[in-house]
């Protein structure tokens, strides 16, 4: 957001902070039986087997800040923000919506989800949740500036996404590899002419065009329960044999994903420790630690060094 004075700027932070504390303090509240002459107070708590924390605010602001993240950076892609709504959700939130839940669960790619979203409101003529105005305040105060983009800039946007022709070249290449993906989970293709497309996935999007894309699509790949473990671990193979800095990134990408499968975890640290060596190990090893919030940056410096010393 560009162009705005500070008083507006100052206002549309207010509008985010009011929404959060609003939904925490309502969030003690939520499905219980009111008296009108009740004082309302930051009291936690609430009708769900997790009690909130005072001050803790609930799903609606958890996904305001998944659509935040990535307005922040000055941009308004919809698919970066379904991403961002697909990682929430593997990360098993405490609380979300039946119909929210309905279509992420169905969904294993970002791009999916406008189609998924519409096919469900097409079979339940009756969904318009109230979430969904909840939590959408950010997109209106990402566009303060821009008044064509705030009245029908977004719509636009993804119709130019559904089309296709105004996409990069890498994300392209990447919808391409999907109807891969897609004819894998459908088990339409085996496993060696999909690690054939891999490879040349591979080639073009990390060697050449977009190596965030490139990561991106992994990390779904190996979160996804409808890739097939064998096939998951072949790609694991293929990835032991990349430069040392793009591995360990990617490796412990897989062991860090929310929710990951126990076997694949032990896969992955069986290999490393067997083809790659001790050393090796250890880096993987802490850098999954950081990733998971375990340790900080000076725990693994500290860490390192003390290896150096030894």
């Amino acid at each position: 957001m560009t162009g705005v004075d500070d008083a507006t700027l100052d206002r549309a932070v207010g509008a985010v902070l009011a929404s959060a504390t609003g939904d925490a303090l309502g969030a003690g509240y939520e499905f219980l039986p009111q008296d009108p002459d009740q004082e309302i107070a930051m009291i936690g708590g609430g009708p769900f087997a997790h009690q909130w924390a005072k001050g803790e605010w609930t799903d609606d602001t958890q996904m305001a800040v998944a659509i935040l993240d990535v307005i922040a950076t000055g941009s308004t892609d919809l698919e970066e923000i379904g991403a961002n709504f697909l990682a929430w959700h593997a990360a098993n939130p405490y609380d979300m919506g039946n119909q929210t839940r309905s279509v992420l669960s169905t969904a294993d790619y970002p791009e999916e989800l406008t189609a998924i979203a519409n096919a469900y409101v097409d079979a339940n003529e009756r969904s318009a949740g109230n979430g969904g105005l909840m939590r959408t305040a950010p997109v209106a105060l990402a566009a303060l500036d821009d008044r064509d983009l705030s009245t029908w800039g977004f719509e636009r946007r993804a119709i130019e996404a559904e089309l296709g022709d105004k996409l990069s070249p890498a994300r392209q290449r990447y919808r391409k590899f999907l109807e891969v993906v897609k004819s894998l989970m459908d088990r339409k293709v085996t496993a060696g002419p999909f690690l054939d497309e891999f490879r040349a996935f591979t080639q073009d999007i990390a060697g050449r065009l977009d190596f965030g894309i490139y990561s991106f699509c992994l990390d779904r790949l190996f979160g996804s329960l409808r890739v097939p473990m064998k096939v998951k671990k072949l790609l694991v193979l293929e990835l032991l044999n990349y430069s040392p800095l793009i591995r360990r990134e990617l490796l412990t990408n897989i062991l860090a994903y929310p929710g990951q499968s126990r076997e694949l975890v032990d896969f992955v640290k069986y290999m490393v420790q067997t083809e790659l060596g001790n050393n090796t190990a250890i880096e993987i090893e802490l850098l999954e630690a950081f990733k998971l919030q375990r340790l900080s940056l000076a725990d693994i410096e500290g860490s390192l060094m003390s290896g150096v010393a030894s």
